[in-house]
C-alpha cells in the first residue's frame, strides 16, 4: 500500500489517486480490527488443552462492534467488501497490462 501510494506524487503512478482511495479505503481501520481480534484469538490458543472454546470470542467482537460509538468500523467493513469488486476490476486491468 506505501509503495503504490509513493507513486501517486509521480509523473508514472502505478493506479490513478481516485482507484487508490477505492480499493484502500480505510485499511488502517480494518486492519486494527483484525489485528486486535486476532491477538485475542492466539492469547486465547497459547495453553490449548483440548475443551478451550473460541466461539465466545467471535460473540464479544461482535457484541463489541454493535456499539453505537463502533458502527463507523462496521460500516468500513462493510464498504470495503461491497468495493471488493471494483478492486478486482482494477486489478485486472493493471496486471493486463505492461508498466
Amino acid at each position: 500500500m506505501k509503495a503504490i501510494k509513493a507513486t501517486l506524487t509521480t509523473s508514472q503512478p502505478v493506479i490513478s489517486e481516485d482507484e487508490f482511495n477505492i480499493m484502500f479505503y480505510k485499511i488502517p481501520d480494518l486492519h486494527a480490527l483484525h489485528k486486535n481480534f486476532l491477538e485475542g484469538l492466539k492469547r486465547r490458543t497459547q495453553n490449548w488443552d483440548g475443551r478451550l472454546t473460541i466461539g465466545d470470542h467471535f460473540r464479544i467482537m461482535v457484541s463489541l462492534l454493535q456499539q453505537p460509538h463502533r458502527q463507523s468500523v462496521i460500516s468500513t467493513h462493510d464498504i470495503s467488501c461491497t468495493d471488493y469488486c471494483s478492486d478486482i476490476y482494477i486489478l485486472s486491468i493493471y496486471s493486463e497490462s505492461p508498466f
